[in-house]
């Protein structure tokens, strides 16, 4: 299968240090494995990896455990955790690695993809790494 490796921040503490949230979505088992990186009282960086790909998955799973992803409109609280997340204009996700086995030759592949310049300054922002 893809594995798919996702970084996030995240409103408040997220206390466990690795997790699995297990919420159905749209009646379907969704599962979103989760490893904390850095945290403080306002934010959370966080890797992701999903078992399951459902629509928003990771970002309806963050908003079910009340630590919504930064800068999500649309399931996140719309009001800043914080002075320092008042300029965020995006959610603050990033696909960071997606690794399968080529279908014709049976060798692994693998994509990495650094996080993003406003991903980092949001991070600083925060005193995350």
């Amino acid at each position: 299968g893809v594995r798919k490796t996702y970084h996030a921040l995240v409103a408040g503490s997220v206390h466990s240090a690795k997790q699995t949230i297990s919420i159905s979505l749209e009646g379907q088992k969704s599962i979103t494995h989760v490893e904390r990186i850095s945290w403080n009282r306002s934010a959370t960086h966080v890797k992701a990896e999903i078992e399951t790909g459902r629509t928003h998955q990771i970002r309806k799973h963050f908003a079910a455990i009340r630590h919504p992803v930064l800068g999500d409109k649309q399931y996140g609280a719309s009001t800043p955790v914080d002075d320092r997340t008042v300029g965020i204009t995006r959610q603050m996700l990033h696909a960071s690695d997606v690794s399968f086995t080529n279908p014709f030759t049976g060798t692994p592949v693998h994509a990495h993809a650094p996080l993003p310049q406003d991903f980092r300054e949001c991070m600083r922002a925060l005193r995350l790494n």
